[in-house]
């Protein structure tokens, strides 16, 4: 899914911790300071039919109703333990599978040791937010 989906981030923005966007074979990070059209980033989403959402947080679910009726793109959602998360995010990068578009993931340490340094996920920080977020809490996005 493109990792560019700027609009689910600030639709998530309620559920706390890291976001980070798994880095699939066909897709690239975005560079810095690239415009985004919604229309865009919308209409490439719902052709691709889902987002894929690991979370540490219960609360995933009700942001991912609130996002499908927003946006009318589904989002299947995982509610998943720290431990969980990290063991299935490795299992599937080391297998070649890029299955997940977002994460949300509150163990800093873990995050960027076994998962955002081996190169399994890339920080996206979308536009509408830069303006917003101190700079400080974009790499990786991190808000409360």
């Amino acid at each position: 899914m493109l990792q560019s989906l700027g609009i689910a981030v600030l639709t998530l923005l309620i559920l706390g911790g890291a976001p980070l966007f798994a880095e699939g074979a066909k897709e690239t990070a975005q560079p810095k300071g690239a415009a985004e059209k919604w229309e865009d980033v919308q209409k490439a989403a719902q052709k691709e039919g889902k987002v894929v959402v690991y979370s540490v947080t219960s609360r995933i679910t009700l942001a991912a109703e609130k996002f499908q009726a927003k946006t009318r793109i589904k989002v299947e959602s995982h509610r998943l333990t720290e431990v969980e998360l990290i063991e299935r995010l490795n299992r599937e990068a080391a297998s070649g599978i890029t299955a997940v578009d977002l994460v949300l993931i509150e163990d800093y340490p873990s995050m960027m040791e076994t998962l955002v340094r081996p190169g399994y996920l890339v920080n996206f920080v979308p536009p509408s937010a830069r303006d917003t977020v101190p700079a400080a809490q974009q790499n990786p996005l991190v808000f409360a």
